[in-house]
C-alpha cells in the first residue's frame, strides 16, 4: 500500500513536520488542509464499502468482529455501512462528489432518491455546512428543529451566559 503521506504531502511520513514548515502561502496550507478533507470524507467512504462487503462476504455478524480488529467502533461502522448501501441500493456505480463532506451524504442518505439528488446538487452549490444540511433535511421531512445554545462572553459583566433557543429571537444580553 502506498505511503498515504506521499500521496498527500508528497513527503514519507517522517519528513512531514519539515514540509508544512516549509509552506510559504496561505494558498499552499490552504491545498493541503483541502486535500486532508477529502481525503477525510473518502475515508467514511470506503470504510462503509468495506463493511458492505465484510457483510456480503462473511455474514451481518461479522462487521462487529471487523470493526474491532480495525479499531473503529461498531456502531460507527454500521452507520458508514447503511449509508453506502442507501446510495448504493439505487445506483451500484454512485461515486459521491468529491466538494461534500461524508456528513451531508450520511443527512441525505434520510431521503427519497428523488430528494436526495437534488439535494446533493444544493449542497454542493451552497457549499453546505453538515449542521445546515441537517436542519435543511428536517425541515424537509416536516419535522421540528431541535433549538441549539450557545455559550457567549459578555465583556460588559465579565461572565459567560448561556443562550438557548434560536438566534434570531435573542435579545442583547443586558437590556
Amino acid at each position: 500500500m502506498e505511503d498515504l503521506s506521499i500521496q498527500v504531502f508528497g513527503v514519507p511520513n517522517s519528513q512531514i513536520p519539515q514540509q508544512i514548515a516549509s509552506f510559504t502561502t496561505w494558498e499552499d496550507f490552504i491545498n493541503c488542509g483541502l486535500n486532508l478533507r477529502v481525503l477525510k470524507d473518502k475515508t467514511g467512504w470506503y470504510l462503509g464499502l468495506l463493511a458492505l462487503g465484510v457483510e456480503t462476504k462473511f455474514g451481518e455478524k461479522t462487521i462487529t468482529k471487523f470493526s474491532k480488529e480495525i479499531g473503529i467502533s461498531a456502531s460507527t461502522m454500521m452507520v458508514y455501512r447503511w449509508v453506502v448501501g442507501e446510495y448504493l441500493k439505487t445506483d451500484a456505480n454512485f461515486v459521491p462528489p468529491e466538494r461534500l463532506s461524508f456528513g451531508i451524504l450520511q443527512t441525505a442518505a434520510h431521503l427519497s432518491v428523488e430528494e436526495r439528488q437534488k439535494f446533493l446538487t444544493e449542497a454542493q452549490d451552497g457549499n453546505m455546512s453538515v449542521e445546515r444540511a441537517r436542519v435543511e433535511v428536517q425541515k424537509q421531512q416536516g419535522k421540528k428543529i431541535k433549538p441549539k445554545f450557545t455559550v457567549e462572553y459578555c465583556m460588559n459583566c465579565l461572565k459567560w451566559h448561556w443562550r438557548p433557543g434560536n438566534p434570531e429571537e435573542w435579545a442583547p444580553i443586558h437590556e
